[in-house]
């Protein structure tokens, strides 16, 4: 190992996009978590220090924080009983459907991975970061640890065995992310989901996905704008979030090309191609917020094509 220390800047990240539930994500701009990861010399894996807006929610217990899981994963894997500290600096909020836990599992193996020289590729961290994922919402899925690992928009299309694919974009696109100011858990937006979907249904959301994973290879703005539509995902997790209807029609209504909750909710994300009209979008989306009582956190920035990166 040439370092002692890493330190590791994970962004946001919005999973589904749309229709694309558990198989679409991308990273974002902002907010981003600071994270680092030293060696120590009693072989223990301990958070030695959590900081930022959102760190006095965290646990620094094993048995409650997903960090000390993933990073316990990571050694168990690389053979090494070798003692590691954790630094965070949290900023992306907890159950936001931001991506938080994955910024944190991601960010802390991409920190460590780098300490031991990189012994892992991508789909190595992805995997592993999937366990942190299962550990706090009890599901195993990548759609936000992809992104924030590897950066920009991926697509899964199989899990077993895990396969990742980045997907182009263009690059002028804006994501606009509007952040409530309540907490809706993973668990209770998974729990919401239908067991089955009429077979006619599940057609024309196939359909939708295939042809929106095929306007970002191709560039198509209009075809973005046509099949983000989600006919399953979005009607069964609405109701969660007050206001979200009036929420998305602000949105649309002020010249976003489409609009949908980011992962479980209760953020709501939406795309334009314009700078000065994002920043009218998000507006018009916090205003309907406080509409129903509920003030925002607003964010827009073009996608992220860094994610997890090493910082000075």
């Amino acid at each position: 190992m040439s370092l002692n220390k890493c330190l590791v800047s994970s962004p946001a990240t919005v999973a589904n996009l749309g229709c694309g539930f558990d198989i679409m994500g991308l990273a974002i701009q902002e907010p981003l978590d600071r994270i680092g990861v030293k060696l120590n010399s009693n072989r223990e894996i301990r958070i030695s220090e959590i900081t930022g807006p959102e760190g006095h929610k965290l646990s620094f217990s094993p048995r409650e924080n997903l960090m000390i899981h993933v990073l316990q994963c990571f050694t168990k894997k690389l053979g090494t009983k070798q003692g590691l500290d954790i630094t965070l600096e949290k900023h992306v909020p907890l159950s936001s459907g931001m991506g938080s836990s994955a910024a944190s599992s991601g960010g802390v193996l991409v920190a460590a991975n780098a300490l031991f020289d990189n012994p892992f590729n991508n789909d190595d961290l992805v995997t592993l970061a999937m366990e942190g994922e299962k550990f706090i919402s009890g599901a195993w899925h990548a759609d936000n640890v992809a992104p924030c690992i590897m950066g920009g928009l991926v697509v899964i299309p199989n899990y077993e065995p895990l396969s990742l694919v980045s997907c182009p974009f263009p690059e002028d696109l804006i994501v606009v992310v509007v952040h409530p100011h309540f907490e809706l858990p993973t668990k209770e937006a998974r729990a919401a989901l239908p067991k089955e979907i009429p077979l006619g249904l599940a057609v024309k959301q196939w359909g939708h996905v295939a042809a929106y994973v095929s306007s970002f290879f191709l560039q198509d703005k209009n075809g973005l704008a046509r099949y983000m539509e989600d006919f399953v995902i979005e009607p069964a997790r609405a109701a969660l979030i007050p206001g979200f209807y009036d929420v998305k029609n602000a949105a649309l209504e002020n010249g976003a090309i489409g609009c949908s909750i980011a992962g479980g909710g209760p953020s709501v994300f939406a795309f334009t191609f314009d700078q000065d009209q994002a920043e009218t979008i998000a507006s018009q989306m916090a205003l309907a917020f406080k509409k129903h009582q509920i003030e925002c956190d607003r964010f827009y920035s073009p996608i992220n094509p860094n994610g997890c990166h090493l910082i000075d």
